[in-house]
């Protein structure tokens, strides 16, 4: 999906195909597309606005997944449980251990983010993305916004190099942390169920794969996503 970002004619077939994939791959970028409700905003502000939610989205689902899975769930779980046991809703069950929703929030927060890095990675970037109009660069999403001097100097120092700092960087490098911790660890039931999305369709000693697809996620984000329409 991400070659449709290169300034090419495509046939239409191909144009089709490139809109059905996007819709799968980046889903983060389709559910959540705040333009509409962003329209009576110039164009320079929504853009920043946008930055900000972004930016605020894996936080905001971290903590939401440490909610359900710490707080709701096991309220809601324990509470069937005694009705179970009066004779009420269900049979009598045993608590659920501690580590069985700390294995289900570790779970949702890597699905989560596995599927929001496209998303994050060209959130980031596009701070980057100008355009030379008559000597002088201008912001993409806005060519009434100069580029490096002003607001967009200070968004750019303090959003952009930090969310390619803390996603762009920190994603892939955290979870190649995690998966090189546990490198001797990886056949147990309990990383598996955890991390497995990572590295469960590669061969053992290529564990370590992810990143490279992360890379060249990166890559292409940047080259087609960014500034392909560019070259």
């Amino acid at each position: 999906s991400l070659a449709a970002g290169f300034p090419l004619k495509w046939p239409e077939p191909v144009e089709q195909m490139f809109a059905a994939m996007s819709a799968v791959s980046s889903a983060g970028q389709h559910i959540l597309s705040p333009d509409c409700e962003l329209s009576w905003m110039e164009p320079a502000e929504a853009f920043y606005s946008k930055q900000v939610g972004f930016a605020a989205l894996p936080i905001i689902i971290f903590f939401i997944s440490k909610i359900m899975w710490t707080v709701i769930f096991p309220c809601v779980h324990e509470l069937c449980r005694k009705k179970g046991a009066k004779g009420e809703r269900i049979e009598e069950e045993s608590p659920r251990p501690i580590s069985y929703y700390v294995d289900r929030t570790i779970l949702t927060d890597v699905v989560f983010f596995y599927f929001l890095y496209p998303t994050m990675v060209k959130q980031a970037i596009s701070l980057f993305a100008c355009d030379n109009i008559g000597g002088k660069w201008y912001l993409s999403a806005d060519l009434q916004e100069v580029c490096f001097s002003g607001r967009h100097l200070w968004w750019m120092t303090s959003f952009g190099l930090s969310q390619v700092g803390a996603y762009v960087i920190g994603f892939p490098l955290v979870g190649w942390l995690v998966l090189v911790k546990n490198r001797y660890k990886l056949h147990k039931r309990t990383i598996r169920f955890r991390y497995g999305l990572l590295y469960a369709g590669y061969r053992r000693s290529t564990f370590w794969w992810e990143g490279v697809v992360a890379l060249r996620k990166v890559t292409f984000v940047v080259i087609a996503g960014v500034f392909g329409s560019r070259m």
